[in-house]
């Protein structure tokens, strides 16, 4: 049982992989440790998956602590790899309840969460780390991402763009790059055809479209030409900072759209829909 003030247990939580699976992650743990009265302590890692520390993509949160770590080589960053690994030791030896949620193969996520919320209800302090959600994130609306602020960089390179969101604004996720299985589910012809029926039912509709494939952007612009909106100079990457500050832009202008046409697999396109209370169409071919 945690104690109260400043001498609660302590939650440490280290989500891991890119945006949008860190958004679960944090959205879990913000609620278990309400829950269950912990102090929440963010382990953030600044790499190749998301390049940009905490407070460059969101405001800093109240009462909760982001401790930025590495596990980037030696070289680039070798002070800070030597004392993110000793935390770690430190943390895996003094935590009385110690997982990497990821790697719990072949467990249903009801499973799952009863699993994390017993260990986190009966532990002192926790280190957890996960991509996956470890609660009903997407089905309680009680779990909320409220807490999660875009910064004020992210507010400001998205000013333009959240202006020209209305309620007729259909947004469109398009997952390429490395993501197989939206790639094999969420082909550009079914976007193209699921676009053309929102016009269909709309005329006065417009797309905001959010992607990882500038290829994409070209295609859909041909198609529906001024129907059609993108993130003007848009940095391109999750490893670079501009890349990543961008697709946070991308991200909460997709949360304002009055629907969402999403990716198969992807959680960019769920986070976006919490993150506005907004409905999410997964196309299909």
């Amino acid at each position: 049982m945690g104690m109260t003030g400043d001498h609660k247990n302590k939650f440490w939580v280290e989500p891991l992989a890119g945006l949008g699976n860190r958004m679960q992650v944090l959205a879990s743990a913000y609620f278990l440790a309400e829950k269950y009265h912990k102090r929440l302590c963010i382990l953030w890692n600044n790499n190749s998956d998301l390049a940009a520390d905490f407070g460059d993509i969101f405001e800093w949160i109240p009462e909760v602590d982001i401790i930025t770590v590495t596990t980037d080589g030696y070289r680039t960053k070798p002070l800070l790899r030597l004392k993110s690994e000793r935390l770690r030791k430190k943390l895996m030896t003094k935590c009385s309840f110690v997982t990497e949620v990821d790697k719990w193969d072949g467990m249903s996520s009801e499973k799952i969460c009863r699993m994390v919320d017993e260990g986190v209800r009966d532990a002192g302090d926790i280190y957890l780390k996960s991509w996956k959600p470890f609660t009903p994130v997407y089905e309680d609306r009680g779990i909320t991402l409220d807490f999660l602020k875009p910064s004020a960089e992210v507010c400001l390179r998205g000013k333009d763009l959240f202006d020209r969101i209305g309620a007729d604004t259909v947004g469109v996720h398009i997952r390429r790059t490395d993501h197989e299985e939206a790639i094999a589910n969420s082909p550009i012809s079914a976007f193209l055809a699921q676009m053309q029926k929102e016009l269909e039912r709309n005329p006065e509709c417009r797309f905001f479209v959010a992607t990882d494939d500038h290829e994409v952007e070209n295609e859909i612009a041909q198609r529906f030409g001024e129907g059609v909106f993108f993130k003007d100079n848009k940095s391109w990457g999750r490893n670079q900072t501009d890349g990543m500050l961008d697709a946070c832009v991308d991200l909460w202008a997709l949360s304002r759209c009055g629907k969402i046409l999403g990716s198969k697999g992807s959680t960019f396109g769920m986070i976006a829909a919490k993150l506005g209370s907004k409905e999410l169409e997964i196309v299909r071919k």
